[in-house]
Protein backbone atom coordinates (compact mmCIF):
# COMPACT_ATOMS: atom_id res chain seq x y z
CA UNK A 1 0.00 0.00 0.00
CA UNK A 2 1.68 3.13 -0.50
CA UNK A 3 1.85 5.98 2.13
CA UNK A 4 1.99 9.78 1.95
CA UNK A 5 4.88 11.28 2.99
CA UNK A 6 4.64 12.36 6.04
CA UNK A 7 7.14 15.60 7.60
CA UNK A 8 6.91 17.74 10.90
CA UNK A 9 5.19 21.00 11.45
CA UNK A 10 5.13 23.79 13.47
CA UNK A 11 9.14 24.42 13.29
CA UNK A 12 9.03 28.58 13.46
CA UNK A 13 10.81 30.15 10.87
CA UNK A 14 13.34 31.67 13.88
CA UNK A 15 14.32 27.64 14.15
CA UNK A 16 14.11 26.76 10.87
CA UNK A 17 16.71 27.35 8.15
CA UNK A 18 15.05 26.70 4.98
CA UNK A 19 14.65 28.92 2.10
CA UNK A 20 11.00 29.74 0.87
CA UNK A 21 10.91 28.43 -2.63
CA UNK A 22 10.08 24.84 -4.91
CA UNK A 23 11.95 22.22 -2.76
CA UNK A 24 12.56 19.04 -4.51
CA UNK A 25 12.18 15.70 -2.04
CA UNK A 26 13.43 12.42 -2.82
CA UNK A 27 12.00 9.34 -1.25
CA UNK A 28 13.08 5.62 -0.85
CA UNK A 29 11.61 3.14 1.43
CA UNK A 30 13.11 0.19 2.43
CA UNK A 31 10.15 -2.70 4.07
CA UNK A 32 11.09 -5.00 6.52
CA UNK A 33 10.70 -8.77 6.02
CA UNK A 34 10.64 -8.36 1.76
CA UNK A 35 13.11 -8.01 -0.34
CA UNK A 36 10.62 -6.22 -2.59
CA UNK A 37 12.24 -2.52 -3.70
CA UNK A 38 10.30 0.02 -3.89
CA UNK A 39 11.50 2.30 -6.28
CA UNK A 40 12.80 5.63 -5.52
CA UNK A 41 9.98 8.77 -5.77
CA UNK A 42 10.72 12.54 -6.44
CA UNK A 43 8.21 15.17 -5.76
CA UNK A 44 8.38 18.91 -5.72
CA UNK A 45 6.77 21.04 -2.94
CA UNK A 46 6.55 24.76 -2.80
CA UNK A 47 7.48 26.43 0.56
CA UNK A 48 6.43 30.02 1.07
CA UNK A 49 7.43 32.60 3.80
CA UNK A 50 4.26 31.92 5.34
CA UNK A 51 4.58 28.07 5.31
CA UNK A 52 7.71 28.30 7.22
CA UNK A 53 6.24 30.61 9.36
CA UNK A 54 3.17 28.69 10.21
CA UNK A 55 4.62 25.02 10.13
CA UNK A 56 8.46 25.36 9.09
CA UNK A 57 7.28 24.47 5.75
CA UNK A 58 6.48 21.21 5.57
CA UNK A 59 2.67 19.60 4.66
CA UNK A 60 0.89 19.27 7.88
CA UNK A 61 -1.08 15.72 7.95
CA UNK A 62 -3.44 14.93 6.10
CA UNK A 63 -6.79 12.69 6.73
CA UNK A 64 -7.61 10.80 3.83
CA UNK A 65 -11.37 8.71 3.64
CA UNK A 66 -12.04 7.20 7.04
CA UNK A 67 -8.00 7.62 8.14
CA UNK A 68 -7.34 10.50 10.18
CA UNK A 69 -3.93 11.96 11.18
CA UNK A 70 -2.61 13.73 13.81
CA UNK A 71 0.78 15.05 15.08
CA UNK A 72 2.36 13.83 17.99
CA UNK A 73 5.50 15.27 19.74
CA UNK A 74 7.44 17.80 17.97
CA UNK A 75 10.99 18.81 19.18
CA UNK A 76 12.28 21.64 17.43
CA UNK A 77 15.90 23.00 17.17
CA UNK A 78 17.80 25.04 14.29
CA UNK A 79 19.60 21.88 13.34
CA UNK A 80 16.28 19.79 12.82
CA UNK A 81 13.26 18.41 13.83
CA UNK A 82 12.20 14.94 15.63
CA UNK A 83 8.16 14.24 15.58
CA UNK A 84 5.68 11.53 16.14
CA UNK A 85 2.16 11.20 14.16
CA UNK A 86 -0.46 8.67 14.42
CA UNK A 87 -2.96 7.98 11.94
CA UNK A 88 -6.19 5.90 12.98
CA UNK A 89 -9.17 4.71 11.13
CA UNK A 90 -9.10 2.48 7.57
CA UNK A 91 -5.38 2.85 8.07
CA UNK A 92 -3.60 2.63 11.40
CA UNK A 93 -0.29 3.99 11.33
CA UNK A 94 2.36 5.29 13.78
CA UNK A 95 5.09 6.99 12.28
CA UNK A 96 8.28 8.86 13.80
CA UNK A 97 10.32 10.90 12.00
CA UNK A 98 13.73 13.09 12.10
CA UNK A 99 15.12 15.73 9.73
CA UNK A 100 18.30 17.67 9.67
CA UNK A 101 19.20 20.24 8.02
CA UNK A 102 22.17 20.35 6.00
CA UNK A 103 21.96 24.03 4.96
CA UNK A 104 19.15 26.76 3.69
CA UNK A 105 19.08 25.05 0.70
CA UNK A 106 18.83 20.98 1.55
CA UNK A 107 17.88 18.70 4.35
CA UNK A 108 17.97 14.77 4.55
CA UNK A 109 16.11 12.65 7.11
CA UNK A 110 14.42 9.15 7.75
CA UNK A 111 10.85 8.34 8.95
CA UNK A 112 9.93 4.99 10.39
CA UNK A 113 6.19 3.51 9.91
CA UNK A 114 4.52 0.81 11.67
CA UNK A 115 1.34 0.25 9.77
CA UNK A 116 -1.92 -1.84 9.93
CA UNK A 117 -4.27 -2.03 6.87
CA UNK A 118 -6.83 -4.26 6.26
CA UNK A 119 -5.24 -6.37 8.61
CA UNK A 120 -1.68 -6.66 6.87
CA UNK A 121 0.77 -5.57 9.36
CA UNK A 122 4.14 -4.00 8.42
CA UNK A 123 7.37 -1.66 8.97
CA UNK A 124 9.03 0.18 6.45
CA UNK A 125 11.64 3.40 6.67
CA UNK A 126 11.58 6.49 4.51
CA UNK A 127 14.92 8.06 3.78
CA UNK A 128 14.48 11.98 2.47
CA UNK A 129 16.71 13.84 0.59
CA UNK A 130 15.42 17.51 -0.14
CA UNK A 131 16.56 20.48 -1.69
CA UNK A 132 15.58 23.68 -3.25
CA UNK A 133 15.14 24.13 -6.70
CA UNK A 134 14.01 27.53 -7.17
CA UNK A 135 11.43 30.08 -6.77
CA UNK A 136 7.56 28.45 -6.80
CA UNK A 137 6.23 28.32 -9.77
CA UNK A 138 2.51 28.56 -8.79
Amino acid sequence: AAMAVAAPINASAADNPMTPGEWEISTQVEMTGTSYKIPPHTMRHCITAADLAKSGGVPEPQSHGNTTCTMGDLKKSAQGVDWSMRCSGDANVQMEGKILYDSATQYHGTIRMKTSVQGHAGEMTQSLQARRVGDCTK
